[in-house]
């Protein structure tokens, strides 16, 4: 695989702009196939030089990013090229200052000084010249610091130099959300399809990232030809969907809430909650999502016995025989919630979050209800894990995976 470097300068670090420059400049290289490395460096010629001795005999291109003059004069002094003045840089520059209404101070004329034989581009953004400079035949770019200045010389210029001068290298990543499956077990029942996939021809990557109560699973494919990049995205996809079912919940940048959303939308069906241990994580969760007012109706939090009963219409003597974590509690709250609301759907929690038990009822325990107009109320008792937090959070998405289900097989 082919490699770049990239090398950023102090005095980007204080403004703040090495995260989104690296950030940009991974993800397009690696979509163009390079293998890319980050190294930063004291805003100092000779440390600058000491650097690029370091990374040039470890990469194919070498990125330096930086505005100002003093990362010109180590890549000059690093290649034994001197800088030039160039004329048409230095009009570039005059009329920078131009359409800003502003005189051209005297110290912007050494930022035409450019290295000698290189390919020079315009910054409509700023004063420094990009470069690309060949030396022992090997590409060093010198880009500005300034994010939007990089990332317009780079898009207009840079990324059309490199395509032309490499072969190019198709690339294709997919992440597809997990849930209620636990990572070692998504391991074991992809293991066969990763093993056949590293006989494609193919480039193939997978990664497993799991968070509160969902695992990513993604997976990259790079290789010379864009029709079987393409076929063996679409098989893996398909085998994994094949696999994993109902358990996949979205792709990409989806969240639990917006796939719920956009069923909720599709279906005409609206929603309510009523959350006692959960505090209106669901409500917070789903009314995160815009345009949310058009299927979600109502979001109570009857935290205390008093509140179940007086908004929830729920007999006191009922939930004191009950207990007030329990199915048959759960189960009431969601059916007095439906009747109050008039929602097509309506969602329950009660349970204890912690810290420690309460009333003899273990931490992490959460009954999560679902009442819908003409249906059987359905009740799920789960136990989960970690910190008060923690299991709120997880009720609250564990709640909203119950009504992704149940829009999808409704």
């Amino acid at each position: 695989m082919k490699k770049a470097a990239v090398v950023f300068t102090g005095s980007e670090r204080a403004f703040g702009w090495p995260g989104k420059n690296a950030s940009y400049l991974g993800a397009t290289l690696a979509d163009m196939g390079f293998d890319v490395e980050f190294y930063t460096s004291e805003n100092d010629e000779t440390r600058i030089n000491e650097l690029l001795a370091f990374v040039f005999p470890r990469a194919d291109i070498i990125i330096t990013t930086g505005g100002d003059n003093v990362i010109a004069d180590a890549v000059s002094s690093f290649t034994g090229k001197k800088r030039i003045l160039s004329r048409e840089a230095l009009t570039a520059i005059a009329e920078f200052f131009i359409n800003k209404g502003q005189d051209m101070p005297k110290s912007a004329d050494r930022s035409a000084y450019v290295i000698d034989s290189a390919k020079i581009y315009s910054n409509p953004n700023g004063i420094f010249v990009p470069q690309i400079i060949t030396h022992n035949k090997k590409i060093i770019i010198m880009l500005p610091g300034p994010h939007m200045e990089l990332k317009t010389v780079f898009k207009e210029n840079i990324h059309a130099y490199l395509s032309k001068k490499f072969t190019p290298l198709f690339f294709r990543r997919k992440k597809l959300h997990i849930i209620g499956i636990e990572a070692d077990e998504i391991e074991k029942k992809i293991k066969a399809v990763i093993d056949i996939e590293h006989f494609s021809g193919l480039e193939v990557s997978f990664s497993l990232l799991a968070s509160i109560v969902s695992v990513d699973v993604e997976f990259t494919l790079k290789g010379n030809n864009e029709v079987l990049v393409e076929d063996r995205m679409r098989h893996l996809e398909k085998e994994f969907r094949d696999i994993f079912g109902l358990s996949i919940y979205g792709e990409d940048m989806q969240s639990l809430s917006q796939i719920v959303a956009k069923l909720l939308s599709k279906k005409r069906r609206t929603l309510s909650s009523a959350e006692s241990c959960t505090g209106g994580e669901i409500a917070n969760l789903i009314t995160n999502v815009n345009g949310s007012s058009a299927f979600f109706d109502m979001g109570l939090v009857t935290y205390t016995e008093k509140s179940k009963s007086v908004l929830l219409g729920i007999p006191g003597d009922e939930i004191k025989k009950s207990g007030i974590v329990s199915e048959r509690t759960a189960v009431m709250m969601a059916e007095g919630l439906l009747k109050l609301s008039d929602s097509y759907y309506a969602l329950s929690t009660t349970g204890v979050a912690g810290p420690g038990p309460s009333d003899g009822v273990k931490q992490g325990t959460v009954f999560i209800a679902l009442a819908s107009r003409g249906a059987v109320t359905k009740c799920v008792k789960c136990e989960f894990s970690g910190s008060r937090a923690a299991v709120k959070k997880k009720a609250a998405l564990k709640a909203l995976d119950i009504i992704r289900r149940e829009l999808i097989n409704a």
